[in-house]
């Protein structure tokens, strides 16, 4: 997810300077129209838009009351997220060594306390990726891989049951997905 954020603002960066490299050609030409201003303009509102529901905020902490502007109502901004997030699946890795009943419960604990933790909180309800399932033999490759987690920034929702770790879930997308493709489906 964090490298899809990143990636993310990247390319608003780079539309933010096409942007204003279009502005200062308007006091270039004899009517200050530049074609194709005011479509980036837009898209880079959306694109922003979806970058910060991505990243948890509220489409009325994004969009506030400002005098003059018009929120965003035209649903564009959740399609843009839909698309951006294509293609993510969320991978919850359960311990072997436990019943099948516990590992179907800490999957779900799991699941709850990445929601909890890292979700943005207005719009849980329309998130609706394929989980996939995955096995760690015992709790110290579980504490590896929570270690990996951390070491590539991924976000995580790590689930304790007592002292000891049962669970884990997080969100891969594209090469991230490297990480686990070892692991064998639970």
């Amino acid at each position: 997810m964090k490298t899809l954020i990143r990636q993310y603002k990247s390319e608003l960066k780079q539309q933010a300077k096409d942007i204003r490299a279009m502005k200062d050609q308007r006091k270039k030409v004899p009517n200050g129209y530049v074609s194709g201003l005011f479509q980036a303009r837009y898209n880079f509102r959306v694109k922003h838009v979806a970058y910060c529901l991505i990243r948890g905020r509220t489409l009325e902490q994004i969009e506030g009351p400002h005098p003059g502007i018009k929120r965003l109502n035209d649903g564009r901004a959740w399609k843009e997220v839909e698309r951006l997030m294509a293609g993510t699946k969320m991978y919850i890795l359960v311990r072997k060594d436990l019943s099948k009943s516990q590992q179907a419960v800490q999957a779900c604990h799991a699941v709850a306390k990445y929601l909890v933790e890292n979700a943005p909180k207005d719009r849980i309800e329309t998130w609706d990726y394929t989980k996939v399932l995955l096995a760690v033999e015992d709790l110290k490759e579980l504490k590896d891989w929570l270690f990996t987690m951390s070491r590539e920034k991924v976000e995580y929702g790590y689930f304790r049951e007592g002292r000891e770790g049962t669970a884990l879930a997080c969100f891969l997308q594209g090469d991230e997905r490297e990480l686990v493709k070892n692991l064998p489906l639970l």
